[in-house]
């Protein structure tokens, strides 16, 4: 295979897996229909500090260790999946009281914090 043929494969995946939606994605459009543009705004910043912290932890190394320990990647990837796994079963309890609140009228907006930390925590938690 010449080079010019797995440089073209290369950059079809890479844009391929750069497309495909993943759990921050599933964070903000949680966010988004539930809390509105404050809602995405306040998530996306939350997975924007993460990321830089991930950056930030490349450019030092760690991301050399979780790679060589496959013990603790293994565990970063199971905190994740937790983290996932409690906001979805919130979402799915907090979908059974809706029709109620919904006809008292608009439910109160969550704080700012809640809704940037699940970002936060959505996007650390992912080790990509």
């Amino acid at each position: 295979m010449s080079f010019d043929t797995q440089l073209l494969v290369f950059a079809g995946v890479s844009l391929l897996l750069a497309v495909t939606p993943g759990p921050d994605m599933a964070v903000v459009t949680k966010n988004a229909l539930t809390h509105g543009r404050r809602g995405v705004v306040l998530t996306t910043t939350g997975i924007a500090l993460a990321l830089s912290i991930w950056v930030t932890a490349t450019a030092i190394g760690l991301s050399a260790v979780l790679r060589a320990s496959g013990e603790l990647l293994f565990v970063l990837k199971l905190v994740g999946a937790a983290y996932l796994a409690y906001l979805g079963i919130r979402s799915l309890l907090e979908s059974r009281q809706r029709p109620a609140d919904l006809l008292a009228g608009t439910p109160p907006p969550a704080p700012a914090h809640a809704i940037f930390r699940q970002g936060f925590l959505s996007a650390l938690s992912n080790p990509k």
